[in-house]
């Protein structure tokens, strides 16, 4: 995938969060107590094969480029884990 290809996906799905209602704007009280001007709740993202597609696809774009240059850097191998955040992340975490 190309930089612009990564880019024109990364805004397409902006707009797919925001019409799903997986990334808001307005005023939201985190479980913190702090105020945000937006939520994103990705607890619902499974539901949508489309959007974790295309999520996974940047994401794994970024990664594999982090991953590569950290190897040239290093000039050997190096571990590389994955994690999630119970619930809306783990199935994110799994894909990649």
């Amino acid at each position: 995938m190309t930089d612009n290809r990564n880019n024109s996906l990364a805004k397409s799905l902006v707009k797919k969060l925001i019409n799903k209602k997986i990334f808001q704007y307005g005023n939201f009280t985190l479980k913190s107590g702090a105020q945000s001007n937006y939520y994103a709740n990705f607890k619902s993202i499974m539901s949508y094969p489309d959007i974790v597609r295309d999520f996974v696809d940047i994401i794994g774009f970024d990664l594999g480029r982090e991953y590569n240059d950290t190897l040239n850097q290093t000039g050997g191998a190096t571990g590389l884990h994955i994690v999630g955040i119970p619930m809306g992340a783990i199935p994110i975490a799994s894909c990649l």
